[in-house]
């Protein structure tokens, strides 16, 4: 009897430790993940400006992947970006690409028009991890 309440006990340990989170990224990770995805975002929405004279006097400001974090390094692919013109007080919302140059930047009005619009909040994993670097 005492062997077999020290089995269901290890077994019920083992089941605690296997669902206390050791499959979370550490706070190390998260943040490297969260630099790669900025600037791989940042760099798709200064590719969206200069391609669109209309915006070249805009300024970037990064908001990032808001469900990046340490159940999901990869976060959801997409970044919230505006350019914004201050003196003008205009912002012109974007969502960036996180891993894609070809994919880029696009307004958010375009966005929600699209496919992509599902990603977006949702923890995607078919994104690698960690993020690869968008060549430059």
């Amino acid at each position: 009897m005492k062997k077999i309440i020290t089995v269901l006990l290890s077994l019920f340990a083992l089941t605690v430790i296997g669902c206390s989170g050791k499959d979370e990224l550490s706070f190390d990770s998260v943040e490297s993940a969260r630099v790669q995805a900025n600037e791989n975002s940042e760099f798709n929405a200064k590719s969206f400006r200069q391609s669109h004279a209309e915006y070249a006097a805009y300024s970037i400001s990064m908001r990032g992947d808001s469900t990046q974090s340490a159940k999901c390094g990869q976060g959801d692919g997409w970044a919230s970006i505006d350019l914004v013109k201050v003196d003008e007080g205009k912002k012109i919302p974007l969502k960036c690409s996180t891993v894609s140059a070809a994919t880029g930047c696009m307004t958010d009005i375009d966005f929600k028009q699209r496919s992509y619009a599902g990603q977006d909040g949702k923890c995607d994993d078919s994104i690698p991890f960690p993020l690869p670097k968008i060549q430059k």
